[in-house]
């Protein structure tokens, strides 16, 4: 398989490269990635639609106890 260069890799986003046909740690690197992006605080976000009253009300009431 020929080597792509650094620009052709940014546009594929996450890759997990399995090595030795071990599949559970590839899925461990690859869970742990995800965590690192952001993905699945993002994916539990958009599960749901929520009313944009709703989330200008949950934003206030974070910059209330941050500050």
């Amino acid at each position: 398989m020929p080597r792509r260069n650094d620009k052709d890799q940014s546009n594929r986003g996450l890759y997990v490269e399995v090595r030795n046909n071990d599949i559970a740690r590839a899925m461990r690197k690859l869970k742990k990635m995800c965590n690192n992006e952001g993905l699945f605080k993002d994916m539990r976000e958009k599960e749901f639609y929520e009313k944009p009253s709703k989330k200008r009300k949950k934003k206030k009431q974070r910059l209330v106890s941050v500050g």
